[in-house]
Protein backbone atom coordinates (compact mmCIF):
# COMPACT_ATOMS: atom_id res chain seq x y z
CA UNK A 1 0.00 0.00 0.00
CA UNK A 2 2.69 2.54 1.02
CA UNK A 3 5.76 2.16 -1.18
CA UNK A 4 8.74 4.55 -1.04
CA UNK A 5 6.68 7.06 0.99
CA UNK A 6 3.91 7.11 -1.63
CA UNK A 7 0.34 5.93 -1.17
CA UNK A 8 -0.51 3.28 -3.78
CA UNK A 9 2.79 4.19 -5.42
CA UNK A 10 1.31 7.39 -6.90
CA UNK A 11 0.73 10.10 -4.26
CA UNK A 12 3.04 11.18 -1.46
CA UNK A 13 1.55 10.68 2.04
CA UNK A 14 2.64 14.18 3.13
CA UNK A 15 0.92 15.72 0.07
CA UNK A 16 -2.28 13.82 0.87
CA UNK A 17 -2.33 15.12 4.45
CA UNK A 18 -1.69 18.68 3.21
CA UNK A 19 -4.59 18.45 0.74
CA UNK A 20 -6.91 17.10 3.47
CA UNK A 21 -5.90 19.92 5.83
CA UNK A 22 -6.62 22.54 3.14
CA UNK A 23 -10.05 20.99 2.44
CA UNK A 24 -10.94 21.01 6.16
CA UNK A 25 -9.88 24.68 6.48
CA UNK A 26 -11.92 25.71 3.42
CA UNK A 27 -14.96 23.87 4.81
CA UNK A 28 -14.57 25.47 8.27
CA UNK A 29 -14.21 28.98 6.83
CA UNK A 30 -17.25 28.45 4.58
CA UNK A 31 -19.34 27.28 7.53
CA UNK A 32 -18.26 30.28 9.57
CA UNK A 33 -19.48 32.72 6.91
CA UNK A 34 -22.75 30.83 6.39
CA UNK A 35 -23.61 30.66 10.09
CA UNK A 36 -22.75 34.36 10.61
CA UNK A 37 -25.32 35.32 7.94
CA UNK A 38 -27.95 33.11 9.57
CA UNK A 39 -27.20 34.61 12.98
CA UNK A 40 -27.57 38.20 11.75
CA UNK A 41 -30.89 37.41 10.07
CA UNK A 42 -32.34 35.74 13.18
CA UNK A 43 -31.24 38.29 15.79
CA UNK A 44 -34.18 39.86 17.61
CA UNK A 45 -34.45 42.55 20.25
CA UNK A 46 -35.83 41.13 23.50
CA UNK A 47 -37.31 42.84 26.53
CA UNK A 48 -38.09 40.85 29.64
CA UNK A 49 -38.43 41.25 33.37
CA UNK A 50 -36.39 39.55 36.06
CA UNK A 51 -38.30 39.17 39.31
CA UNK A 52 -36.10 39.08 42.40
CA UNK A 53 -37.88 38.26 45.64
CA UNK A 54 -37.22 39.28 49.22
CA UNK A 55 -33.95 41.21 49.04
CA UNK A 56 -32.59 43.92 51.34
CA UNK A 57 -32.44 47.60 50.41
CA UNK A 58 -28.66 47.26 49.85
CA UNK A 59 -29.37 44.97 46.88
CA UNK A 60 -32.15 47.22 45.60
CA UNK A 61 -29.83 50.25 45.63
CA UNK A 62 -27.05 48.28 43.88
CA UNK A 63 -29.19 47.67 40.77
CA UNK A 64 -29.13 50.74 38.53
CA UNK A 65 -30.56 51.68 35.17
CA UNK A 66 -27.93 51.18 32.44
CA UNK A 67 -26.04 48.40 34.27
CA UNK A 68 -25.18 45.26 32.33
CA UNK A 69 -26.91 42.10 33.52
CA UNK A 70 -24.97 38.82 33.57
CA UNK A 71 -25.92 35.17 33.91
CA UNK A 72 -23.88 34.49 37.06
CA UNK A 73 -22.88 30.86 36.38
CA UNK A 74 -22.09 31.30 32.66
CA UNK A 75 -20.59 34.80 33.00
CA UNK A 76 -22.45 35.98 29.88
CA UNK A 77 -24.02 39.41 29.36
CA UNK A 78 -27.76 38.88 28.95
CA UNK A 79 -28.85 42.50 28.57
CA UNK A 80 -28.94 45.97 30.07
CA UNK A 81 -31.14 47.26 32.91
CA UNK A 82 -33.86 49.51 31.47
CA UNK A 83 -35.95 50.02 34.60
CA UNK A 84 -36.08 48.96 38.27
CA UNK A 85 -39.33 48.77 40.27
CA UNK A 86 -39.65 47.77 43.92
CA UNK A 87 -42.49 46.76 46.17
CA UNK A 88 -42.55 45.49 49.76
CA UNK A 89 -41.92 41.74 49.97
CA UNK A 90 -44.70 39.60 51.39
CA UNK A 91 -44.99 36.08 52.72
CA UNK A 92 -48.13 33.90 52.74
CA UNK A 93 -49.50 33.10 56.19
CA UNK A 94 -52.59 31.38 57.55
CA UNK A 95 -54.67 33.13 60.18
CA UNK A 96 -56.17 31.30 63.16
CA UNK A 97 -59.44 31.11 61.26
CA UNK A 98 -57.65 29.32 58.36
CA UNK A 99 -57.71 32.27 55.97
CA UNK A 100 -54.58 32.67 53.78
CA UNK A 101 -53.20 36.23 53.80
CA UNK A 102 -50.05 37.97 52.55
CA UNK A 103 -47.98 39.49 55.35
CA UNK A 104 -45.28 42.12 54.65
CA UNK A 105 -41.69 41.13 55.49
CA UNK A 106 -39.83 43.87 57.34
CA UNK A 107 -36.95 45.50 55.47
CA UNK A 108 -37.32 43.18 52.45
CA UNK A 109 -38.33 44.07 48.90
CA UNK A 110 -39.40 42.35 45.70
CA UNK A 111 -37.66 43.88 42.68
CA UNK A 112 -38.78 43.81 39.05
CA UNK A 113 -35.84 44.53 36.73
CA UNK A 114 -36.72 45.31 33.11
CA UNK A 115 -33.90 44.07 30.87
CA UNK A 116 -33.31 44.74 27.18
CA UNK A 117 -30.93 42.77 24.96
CA UNK A 118 -30.39 40.95 21.68
CA UNK A 119 -31.16 37.26 21.29
CA UNK A 120 -30.78 34.70 18.55
CA UNK A 121 -34.13 33.20 17.52
CA UNK A 122 -33.66 29.62 16.35
CA UNK A 123 -35.93 27.90 13.83
CA UNK A 124 -37.50 25.86 16.67
CA UNK A 125 -38.54 29.10 18.41
CA UNK A 126 -35.90 29.11 21.15
CA UNK A 127 -34.45 32.47 22.14
CA UNK A 128 -30.76 32.32 23.04
CA UNK A 129 -28.41 34.99 24.36
CA UNK A 130 -25.05 33.30 24.03
CA UNK A 131 -25.45 30.01 25.92
CA UNK A 132 -28.44 31.26 27.91
CA UNK A 133 -31.88 30.04 26.81
CA UNK A 134 -34.57 32.61 27.61
CA UNK A 135 -37.79 30.95 28.71
CA UNK A 136 -40.73 32.45 30.56
CA UNK A 137 -40.53 31.27 34.18
CA UNK A 138 -36.87 30.18 34.06
CA UNK A 139 -34.90 30.80 37.25
CA UNK A 140 -31.19 31.52 37.41
CA UNK A 141 -28.69 33.64 39.32
CA UNK A 142 -28.46 37.05 37.68
CA UNK A 143 -25.78 39.62 38.47
CA UNK A 144 -24.90 43.24 37.87
CA UNK A 145 -21.61 44.86 38.76
CA UNK A 146 -22.62 45.35 42.41
CA UNK A 147 -25.33 42.73 43.07
CA UNK A 148 -26.23 39.14 42.35
CA UNK A 149 -29.41 37.29 43.23
CA UNK A 150 -31.80 34.53 42.18
CA UNK A 151 -34.16 35.84 39.49
CA UNK A 152 -37.10 34.55 37.47
CA UNK A 153 -37.81 35.52 33.85
CA UNK A 154 -41.27 36.95 33.16
CA UNK A 155 -43.06 39.03 30.51
CA UNK A 156 -40.67 37.94 27.73
CA UNK A 157 -41.25 39.92 24.50
CA UNK A 158 -39.31 40.20 21.24
CA UNK A 159 -39.44 42.20 18.02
Amino acid sequence: MIKNGKLFGKINLFDLLTILLILVLVFAIGMKFLTDKETKNNTVEVTYELKVESVRDVTVNAIRKGDKVYHYQLDEVIGTVEDVKTEPATDPMNTLSGEAIEVPIEERYDVIITVKGEALRHSNGNLMIGKVKLVEGAKFRAATLFANCEAQVQNLQWK
